[in-house]
């Protein structure tokens, strides 16, 4: 099985879109959101973004399918080892660059496809649709943060803002969230 490594700063910029993107999708879960709204919501710049990633992790998909992956394909990844989280655990503060396997890479790829062509859905979709879609992109989150133990900056990318979020709701910008990830 072959490895491949990221940046911090990759890790941590597809954390904060996998994470905006899995809580923008449960608030347009609400029957009162308007579809228009939430795909409004994804400016060029985001949508870029997101194409950048989709773009970044293709390579590893044998077939590019544009719908979310199932819950039972997250669970034939294989995690990471204990000697491997017991090293980001000593020194995750200080690692640099992190790897994912190959199928990882393609389950994280695929995520990124599948919200693509979720923002060009012109109706909104089932309820059990945008669930299962939540449900994918929480499970991409959680590849990222079992490789990536003892990487603190994704428990500030936890804060990332969202399509229509809880006004009260203290959150930070992926800008600002980045601005002193080296």
């Amino acid at each position: 099985m072959s490895f491949q490594y990221f940046t911090r700063k990759e890790i941590v910029t597809v954390f904060c879109y996998l994470r905006e993107a899995e809580r923008s999708i449960h608030r347009a879960l609400n029957p009162a959101c308007r579809w228009s709204d939430f795909v409004d919501y994804y400016q060029p710049a985001k949508v870029a973004a997101l194409r950048h990633f989709a773009e970044r992790f293709q390579p590893a998909l044998a077939t590019v399918d544009k719908g979310f992956p199932s819950a039972e394909q997250a669970r034939r990844l294989r995690g990471p080892g204990w000697l491997s989280i017991l090293k980001n655990v000593c020194f995750g503060h200080w690692q640099r660059t992190w790897c994912f396997s190959e199928d990882e890479i393609a389950y994280l790829g695929s995520i990124f496809v599948a919200i693509l062509h979720l923002l060009i859905a012109e109706l909104k979709p089932s309820a059990d649709d945008l669930i299962h879609a939540r449900m994918a992109t929480y499970d991409a989150e959680r590849i990222i943060e079992a490789r990536c133990f003892g990487l603190s900056e994704l428990a500030l990318a936890q804060r990332v803002t969202h399509f229509d979020q809880t006004p009260s709701l203290q959150t930070l910008a992926v800008s600002e969230i980045l601005r002193n990830v080296a």
